[in-house]
């Protein structure tokens, strides 16, 4: 890559926030999406898109390759701390997050330069914008650029830049296993001697994703306490083909949310949109990384102030999931609440 090159938006961050940002960015402006990563990549996610995300992408037609079997999942509570059992028609898309975000990539890499494989490691302020610092194939180089993007994820190192205000955060397992039985939805599964937020099933095809989101500290074990419990309860049982880790942002409070300064812009989970009480993000990144680039487009020099009014709503959806999951972690709330949910 050349050294110096100038841009007027480098967006750091190839996964939903960042491709959508991209997508939508007008074609006028130069652009660099860069991440570390080479793609196709595999990505820990249980790969769900639920109907805000579903209604996001009407219009750009997600292709069937992209969908896993089933093709949409029913869902499914069960709370093993109050003995409870409740089922929810709804149609969350089963996706491989692989395909997904590759497909997202091929949508927007036509009218922009991508570069795979490429770290970003700092940034300056300089007389006429941003000087990007990034290394790739070993070298390190700079690059210009009037705005910085942030989609990436729940990276707590890019956090850092901007908040000294930590962030609760978890520690996602999954494991991929060959399993007895078919399970046809989405299972939410609720037991405070695990976990405080839910551990969860997911059909994928020839397999089963079976998941937690723990606190950090004597994971392994909770893991493991969890598949136990799973045999005895649930009689499912099976090999363990692949296992993952991920780490998975809970915000607490709207001030956890943090959007950037001046021509500096976070997007996705990586300014804090992600669901608290159910750790959904696909739909976030899409909304939030759409509206970063309308702000961009609509007034370039002024975006950030822009990009702050158009994520009130999702900032709002935020502080209503957080009330939700304090009714969710608290065992005699989440009875109540499931009591209603089944009428």
């Amino acid at each position: 890559m050349p050294k110096n090159q100038q841009y007027d938006v480098v967006i750091i961050g190839a996964g939903p926030a960042g491709c959508i940002t991209t997508y939508y960015l007008s074609k006028k402006y130069k652009t660099l999406l860069l991440d570390r990563s080479d793609f196709p990549r595999d990505k820990p996610c249980g790969g769900l898109l639920i109907e805000e995300s579903q209604d996001f992408l009407k219009g750009l037609r997600i292709p069937s390759y992209v969908f896993s079997h089933p093709k949409y999942l029913g869902v499914k509570y069960i709370d093993w701390n109050n003995n409870m059992e409740v089922g929810q028609k709804r149609k969350i898309g089963n996706i491989s997050r692989k395909k997904f975000d590759y497909w997202l990539l091929k949508l927007c890499r036509k009218n922009i330069n991508f570069s795979p494989k490429t770290t970003f490691l700092k940034y300056r302020r300089g007389r006429d914008g941003l000087e990007i610092f990034i290394k790739k194939n070993g070298k390190e180089s700079i690059i210009n650029t009037k705005y910085l993007v942030f989609a990436t994820g729940s990276s707590l190192p890019i956090r850092k830049i901007f908040t000294n205000k930590k962030i609760n955060y978890y520690l996602v397992i999954q494991w991929w296993l060959k399993v007895n039985k078919k399970v046809k939805d989405f299972i939410l599964i609720y037991d405070n001697k695990i976990t405080d937020s839910y551990s969860y099933l997911i059909p994928k095809g020839d397999y089963l994703i079976v998941g937690t989101g723990l606190i950090p500290g004597n994971t392994e074990a909770k893991m493991k306490d969890f598949v136990e419990k799973l045999k005895k309860k649930l009689n499912i049982l099976g090999k363990i083909i692949k296992k993952e880790a991920a780490i998975v942002l809970n915000p607490r409070s709207v001030r956890n949310i943090v959007l950037g300064n001046n021509n500096v812009i976070l997007v996705g989970e990586a300014a804090g949109f992600i669901s608290t009480n159910a750790s959904e993000g696909i739909s976030y990144a899409l909304r939030s990384g759409y509206s970063c680039a309308k702000a961009l487009n609509k007034n370039f020099k002024s975006a950030p102030k822009k990009y702050r009014n158009l994520c009130k709503p999702l900032i709002k959806e935020i502080k209503d999931k957080i009330q939700k999951f304090n009714i969710l972690a608290n065992p005699r709330r989440r009875k109540n609440n499931f009591l209603k949910m089944g009428k």
